[in-house]
C-alpha cells in the first residue's frame, strides 16, 4: 500500500510490474486495490492484464474466499465486455464480501449494458447500502449517481431518477466534492428536461457549469451539449444553435469525442426543426461515421433516428424505414427500452402514414411488448393509434382503440388521458352520426375538467358541435360562444378557426347573416395565418381535408345570395395554395435581397413551424407534470404563449417588408381579373365537388363556375363527388392500358362524365369560344377531359382546346412570365438506356427543328447537366422514365443517368422557360385518386414542380405511355407549335389521331395534357 500511495504521489513514475504482481497476490488485497491495479494494468499494456489475471486464477484456485481475486477477474472480464463471465465473479465477489460495495458497482454496469433494468435496481441498491455500512461516503454517492442514471435511461422512471440525484448532489455538498455535485446535476438538467422543465433545467445546468469549469473542463461540452437542447426545446432556435456549435468547439479542442458525436447529433436534430434538411442531413452521416468509429451504441441509434426522421420527412420512406430498423437492431442489442420504443413508434407512425395498416399493427404490436406493465403508457400508445385512424377517416378502427386506451386507464387513471380519449371518442361519433352515444360520452367529460379551463373549452367545443350536427343550431351556438371565451393563451392555435366556423354554422342556418360572414371571414383569416405554419406533408394533406370545407361553406353562403363572384373569389382562395407559395417562393427568391428584415422574417418563420409541430405532438401527449401544476407552467401552455409572440412579431416584421416593397405578397386573384386574363375566345370552368353541412346532414353540392370575359355563370350539376370519383377511376381503368383497343367498351363511361360534367355547362359558353381552362377539383384531377365524348361520338377535344390549371391565381402568375418564345430547345434522351423510342423521337424532333438545341442522350443526361444548362433554353423536352410515387407524391422523379431527379430538386431550378414537356410515365398525377395519400390540391407532383422552377407551361401524362406510341405525337405537336399555342398544337394533333381508325380510341393520344398557359 506504501508503495501504491507513492506512485499516486508520483504518477509519472511507473509501479514496477513485479510489485504490481506481488501486489495482487498479497493477501490483504481488497477489492478496491484489485481495481486500481486493472486500470493501471490497462494503462500499461495487455501482457499486464493477462499476468494479472493468471495470479487471481491462481489465487483463487487455491482460496475461494479470496474476495479480491474473484472481484479482479470479474472487473477484467467487463473491461472484455464479456458479460457472463464478468457476473460469474463478481457474483461470487459478493457472497464472499456482502458488505464490500465495489463488486454491486460493476454487477451494476453490467445489467445496465445488458438492459436488466430489474437486477440494476437491485445490485446497486445493495451496493448503497453496502457503502453506508462501510461509512464510505464517495463510493455511496459514486453508485447512487449511478442508480439515477439507470432508472433515468433504462427504465424511464423519471420522478424516482431526480430524487437519486437530489441525493446525490445533497452528499457531494457534505463531502465538498465539486466534481461528482457537477456530474449529478448534470444528470438532474436532463431529468428536468425529459420532465419538460425547461427553465429548471437550464438553471442547474447553469450551477453544473460552474463545476464542470473547474473540476471537469475536459468535459464542459456535455453541459454546452444538453444546454443547446433544452434551448432548441424551448423553441430558442439561434441561441440554441450557438450554443450546440460552441459543445461541438469545446468537445473537439478537448479530443472527447462523446460529447462531440453527442453533441452533433443534437444540432443535427435543431437543423431538421429549423428546416434546414441538407445542414441536417450531412451533420447526422458525419455524427453516425463518428459514432460507429468509437463503438458509441446509443449514438448510433440517434443519428439513425435522425436521418430516418429526414428520409421520412423527404417521402423516402424506404430509406427511412432502413434507417429506424438500423437503430432498432442497436436498440435490441443493448436492450435500452426507451430507444426501442421509440423506434417503434416511429415506424409505426411512418407506416400509418403510407396506409400500410398491416406494418403500423405489427409495429405498435411490438411497442405495445415492450411497454410493459404500465397501463398510463399503454393507453397512451392506444390513443396515438386511434388518433391516427381518426385523422385518415377510419373511424370504426380509431374508436376500437380509444376504447381500448379508457379499458387500460380505468376509473381511476391518468385523468389527462382520460379526457383526451373521451373527447377524441365523442368527435369520432359526432362524425359517425351516433348522437345518442356522444352526448353519454361527453356526460362523462364534464366531472373530469371541472377544474380545468382548457379541458371545459374543449368539451363545449365538442358538445356545440354534436348540437350543431343535429341542427339544434341556438344550443350549439351557446357552446360554442363558451368554448370560444376561455382566454387565448388556453387554447391550441388550432382550435379558434374550427370554433368560428361551426358559430358561422349556426349563425346562418339562424338567419343571423351578418353574424355569420363575420364569423366565416375571421375564420378564414385565421386558418390562413396558421397555414403558413405547416410544414410536413401529412399535416398538408390534413390541412386540406380538414379546412377547406371553411372556404366552400362560406362559398355556399354567399352564392345563396347571389354574391357569385365574391363565391367564386372564395373558392379561389382555397385552391392549390401549395403550388401558389412555391411560385410566391421562387418569385421572393429572385426579387429580394439578403436583408436584415429578410432574415428576421425567414427566422421567425422557422420558429413558427418548430412551434407548430411541438404543438401539434404536445396534442397527442399525456401531459407530464404533475396534475396540479399551474398553467403557466407546462410544456403546452408555453409554446402557445411563444407561439402567438412570434406570430405577432413575424406580422410586424412582414408588414416593413411589405411597405418597403421589399417582399412579394401572394393575394388570390378577383373574378374581375380572371375576365380580364382571358381572351374573348377563351372560358374557364371551375368545378367544386363537396359536401355541405346542413341540419347535421351531409348534402353533395357539385357545382361549375363558368367565367370567360363577359361575365361569371353558376351552374349547379346533377352529381356527387363519390360518384364522379369512382366514374374517374372506372373510365381510366378502361383507357390507359391499351387492352382491347380498338373497342368501344369505354364509350358509355365517356358519354357519362359528358353528361354530368360537361353537357350542363355549354349553354353558359357564348358561340365564340373556342378554348377552354379546366380548373379540377379532387378526382378530376386525374380526369382526361380530352377523351370525354356526346351522345353523337363528338370528343370534347374535338369541339375545344383544352388545358387544366390547377387554379387562376397560378394561370394568371404563369401567364405574367410567359417569354412567348421557342428559339431554342434542350432535349434529354433515354438517360438509363431502356426507352430506344425515346432516343428516335428525340432524334426526330432535334432534325426537324430548325432554333437553337441541344441533346443529352444516355450518359450525358445528368442532373449536373440539366441544371446547369436548362436555365439557357426556351423548351425542355424530357423524353424520360417517371415515376409517380404513390406514397408520398412529392418524392416523384424522372430517370436521369446519374439517378432520380426528385421533385425537390426540380422545384429549385431557376428556368426562363417557354414549355416543358414530359414525355414519360404518369408525369401529370401529383395525389388521390391513385394515391395512397387523401385527395387534396396541395400535393406537389412533376408537373407542379416544373411550374415552380419557372415554366408558364408543362405537357405531361395522365398514365404509362409506351414510347413507340407517344413519338409521333410529340413530333407533330412540335411541327404545329406556334402563335396560337401549345394547347391548340396538341388539340390539333388529338384530332388527327382521332380521325385515324387505328389511332381513334383514346388510349393513343388521351394522355397528354397542357397544364398551365396554353399560349
Amino acid at each position: 500500500y506504501q508503495q501504491v500511495a507513492l506512485h499516486q504521489l508520483d504518477p509519472e513514475a511507473d509501479l514496477d510490474a513485479a510489485d504490481g504482481l506481488a501486489l495482487a497476490g498479497h493477501p490483504a488485497l481488497d477489492p478496491t486495490l484489485a481495481r486500481w491495479l486493472v486500470d493501471e494494468a490497462g494503462r500499461a499494456h495487455e501482457a499486464g492484464r493477462e499476468a494479472l489475471a493468471a495470479v487471481w486464477q491462481t489465487r483463487l484456485a487455491s482460496d475461494s474466499t479470496a474476495a479480491a481475486a474473484a472481484f479482479g477477474l470479474g472487473y477484467l472480464a467487463v473491461q472484455q465486455r464479456d458479460w457472463a463471465a464478468a457476473e460469474r465473479y463478481l457474483v461470487q465477489a459478493t457472497r464472499i464480501r456482502p458488505d464490500d460495495p465495489e463488486a454491486y458497482r460493476e454487477l451494476g454496469r453490467i445489467y445496465y449494458l445488458t438492459g436488466r433494468p430489474d437486477r440494476f435496481e437491485a445490485a446497486l441498491t445493495d451496493g448503497i447500502r453496502a457503502a453506508e455500512a462501510q461509512f464510505d461516503l464517495k463510493k455511496e454517492l459514486i453508485l447512487r449517481g449511478n442508480l439515477g442514471w439507470g432508472l433515468m435511461q433504462r427504465s424511464g422512471r423519471l420522478d424516482q431518477a431526480a430524487q437519486v440525484f437530489e441525493e446525490a448532489i445533497a452528499q457531494s455538498r457534505m463531502l465538498a466534492d465539486g466534481e461528482t455535485e457537477g456530474i449529478n446535476l448534470y444528470r438532474l438538467a436532463l431529468v428536468r428536461y425529459r420532465q419538460f422543465r425547461y427553465q429548471d433545467a437550464l438553471d442547474l445546468l447553469d450551477r453544473a457549469d460552474e463545476h464542470y469549469a473547474v473540476h471537469l473542463p475536459q468535459r464542459r461540452s456535455d453541459v454546452l451539449a444538453l444546454r443547446g437542447t433544452v434551448l432548441g426545446d424551448m423553441v430558442r432556435l439561434e441561441e440554441a444553435e450557438r450554443t450546440l456549435r460552441a459543445a461541438i468547439e469545446d468537445a473537439r479542442a478537448q479530443g472527447h469525442a462523446s460529447a462531440h458525436v453527442n453533441a452533433s447529433i443534437a444540432l443535427a436534430q435543431l437543423q431538421y426543426r429549423m428546416g434546414r434538411y441538407e445542414a441536417a442531413d450531412a451533420t447526422a452521416r458525419q455524427a453516425l461515421a463518428r459514432a460507429e468509429t468509437y463503438d458509441m451504441v446509443d449514438a448510433v441509434i440517434g443519428a439513425h433516428m435522425v436521418l430516418g426522421d429526414l428520409a421520412a420527412r423527404h417521402g423516402d420512406f424506404r430509406e427511412a424505414e432502413q434507417h429506424y430498423r438500423a437503430g432498432l437492431e442497436q436498440a435490441e442489442k443493448t436492450k435500452s427500452d426507451s430507444r426501442i420504443r421509440e423506434l417503434y413508434r416511429r415506424l409505426g407512425r411512418m407506416a400509418l402514414t403510407t396506409h400500410d395498416a398491416r406494418r403500423a399493427q405489427f409495429y405498435y404490436e411490438k411497442l405495445l411488448e415492450t411497454t410493459g406493465p404500465d397501463q398510463g403508457e399503454r393507453a397512451e400508445i392506444y390513443l396515438g393509434l386511434g388518433d391516427t385512424y381518426a385523422r385518415f377517416g377510419n373511424r370504426d378502427k380509431a374508436r376500437q382503440y380509444y376504447d381500448q386506451a379508457l379499458t387500460h386507464l380505468g376509473e381511476g387513471g391518468n385523468r389527462h388521458l382520460r379526457v383526451n380519449a373521451l373527447l377524441a371518442r365523442a368527435w369520432v361519433e359526432i362524425e359517425g352520426a351516433d348522437y345518442e352515444t356522444a352526448a353519454a360520452t361527453l356526460q362523462a367529460v364534464r366531472p373530469l375538467v371541472a377544474d380545468d379551463a382548457g379541458g371545459r373549452s374543449r368539451l363545449e367545443a365538442a358538445l356545440g358541435n354534436l348540437y350543431l350536427a343535429q341542427g339544434r343550431y341556438g344550443e350549439a351556438l351557446r357552446h360554442l360562444r363558451r368554448a370560444a371565451a376561455v382566454p387565448v393563451q388556453m387554447q391550441r392555435p388550432a382550435t379558434r378557426w374550427h370554433l368560428l366556423h361551426g358559430q358561422a354554422l349556426a349563425y346562418w342556418h339562424l338567419g343571423q347573416r351578418a353574424a355569420a360572414e363575420e364569423a366565416f371571414l375571421e375564420a378564414i383569416r385565421g386558418i390562413e395565418s396558421l397555414r403558413s405554419t405547416l410544414d410536413a406533408a401529412e399535416d398538408r394533406a390534413f390541412f386540406v381535408q380538414n379546412k377547406t370545407r371553411v372556404f366552400d361553406n362560406y362559398a355556399a353562403f354567399l352564392e345563396e345570395q347571389g354574391r357569385l363572384e365574391e363565391a367564386l373569389y372564395y373558392t379561389e382562395r382555397a385552391r392549390s395554395r401549395s403550388l401558389v407559395d412555391l411560385l410566391y417562393t421562387t418569385q421572393r427568391g429572385r426579387e429580394l435581397d439578403a436583408t436584415r428584415l429578410t432574415d428576421q422574417a425567414i427566422e421567425m418563420d422557422r420558429r413558427l413551424r418548430a412551434l407548430a409541430q411541438e404543438l401539434r405532438w404536445t396534442a397527442l401527449e399525456p401531459a407530464s407534470e404533475a396534475e396540479d401544476a399551474p398553467e403557466a407552467t407546462t410544456r403546452a401552455s408555453y409554446l402557445r404563449r411563444e407561439y402567438e409572440r412570434t406570430d405577432s412579431l413575424y406580422r410586424q416584421v412582414s408588414l416593413r417588408l411589405r411597405d418597403a416593397e421589399r417582399m412579394y405578397v401572394f393575394d388570390p386573384i378577383v373574378p374581375d381579373s380572371v375576365q380580364a386574363l382571358l381572351r374573348p375566345d377563351e372560358a374557364m370552368i371551375v368545378y367544386n365537388l363537396h359536401t355541405l353541412e346542413r341540419g347535421g346532414r351531409p348534402e353533395p353540392r357539385s357545382l361549375a363556375y363558368i367565367v370567360h370575359a363577359d361575365g361569371v355563370h353558376l351552374q349547379r350539376l346533377e352529381v356527387d363527388d363519390e360518384t364522379v370519383r369512382e366514374a374517374v377511376r372506372f373510365f381510366r381503368s378502361q383507357i390507359s392500358t391499351g387492352e382491347g383497343t380498338p373497342g368501344t367498351g369505354w364509350q358509355p363511361t365517356a358519354r357519362r362524365l359528358y353528361a354530368d360534367l360537361v353537357a350542363p355547362l355549354l349553354p353558359a359558353l357564348p358561340p365564340g369560344i373556342r378554348h377552354l381552362h379546366l380548373v379540377p377539383e379532387g378526382a378530376l384531377h386525374y380526369l382526361p377531359f380530352a377523351a370525354l365524348q356526346d351522345e353523337q361520338g363528338r370528343f370534347l377535344v374535338e369541339r375545344f382546346s383544352l388545358s387544366v390549371v390547377p387554379s387562376a391565381t397560378v394561370l394568371a402568375l404563369s401567364r405574367r412570365r410567359n417569354p412567348r418564345r421557342w428559339r431554342s430547345m434542350l432535349l434529354v434522351a433515354d438517360p438509363a438506356g431502356r426507352l430506344p423510342g425515346a432516343r428516335q423521337e428525340v432524334r426526330a424532333i432535334a432534325a426537324r427543328a430548325t432554333s437553337r438545341r441541344i441533346v443529352l442522350e444516355g450518359a450525358r443526361a445528368t442532373q449536373a447537366n440539366l441544371e446547369e444548362r436548362a436555365p439557357a433554353y426556351d423548351i425542355l423536352h424530357l423524353a424520360t422514365h417517371g415515376q409517380f410515387v404513390s406514397q408520398a407524391p412529392w418524392r416523384s422523379y424522372l430517370e436521369l443517368a446519374d439517378g432520380p431527379f426528385h421533385v425537390d430538386e426540380i422545384g429549385r431550378l431557376r428556368l426562363d422557360a417557354y414549355l416543358v414537356t414530359l414525355s414519360a410515365c404518369e408525369t401529370a398525377l401529383s395525389g388521390g385518386l391513385l394515391s395512397d395519400i387523401p385527395d387534396g390540391d396541395e400535393w406537389i407532383g412533376l408537373n407542379q414542380a416544373f411550374l415552380a422552377a419557372g415554366t408558364p407551361t408543362v405537357m405531361a401524362s395522365l398514365w404509362a405511355i409506351d414510347d413507340e406510341v407517344s413519338s409521333p405525337l410529340m413530333i407533330g405537336f412540335y411541327d404545329r407549335l406556334g402563335p396560337e399555342g401549345k394547347a391548340h398544337a396538341l388539340a390539333t394533333m388529338q384530332r388527327r389521331f382521332i380521325q385515324d381508325p387505328a389511332t381513334r380510341h383514346p388510349f393513343y393520344w388521351a394522355a397528354f395534357t397542357v397544364i398551365g398557359d396554353p399560349l
